[in-house]
């Protein structure tokens, strides 16, 4: 299967490669979960603070999308360097909500991996998306 991509600007490239290597210095891939309990606003109740994150993650989402939406329907320019923040913006919460739950990244990915592969054992189609054979009868198809 190809995936699309799209090449970066290079002056962009070199910004983002550039902060990364600064930044990694001082904030490892692996304590980006602390990076980020440092920085959200935890609440005493676990509803308000699963809702702040999520809020977050819909609010940045939606600022992708505004994005995409002016590309595609006024024609507008993709300003990829506010499509790199935003996509930051929206890892920032989800990490919110995985340390909410005490989850690590390999725990999530690996569960999503197995669901998507039981969902589609040869590859996307639209037969296996809506017979869903991850999901045991009766369970919410979503």
């Amino acid at each position: 299967m190809i995936m699309h991509t799209i090449p970066l600007p290079a002056e962009l490239d070199q910004e983002i490669s550039k902060r990364a290597s600064d930044e990694m210095n001082a904030i490892w891939l692996d304590s980006f979960d602390e990076f980020v309990a440092n920085l959200f606003k935890q609440y005493d109740d676990v509803a308000l603070t699963l809702h702040h994150a999520t809020t977050g993650v819909a609010t940045e989402a939606g600022e992708l999308l505004s994005i995409s939406k002016a590309a595609w329907i006024y024609g507008r320019a993709i300003d990829h360097t506010n499509v790199v923040e935003e996509v930051f913006d929206v890892l920032f919460y989800i990490q919110a909500i995985m340390n909410l739950y005490q989850l690590d990244r390999s725990q999530v990915l690996s569960y999503g991996i197995a669901k998507l592969r039981a969902r589609y054992p040869e590859g996307f189609n639209e037969l296996d998306a809506n017979r869903r054979r991850d999901k045991a009868a009766g369970e919410p198809q979503t």
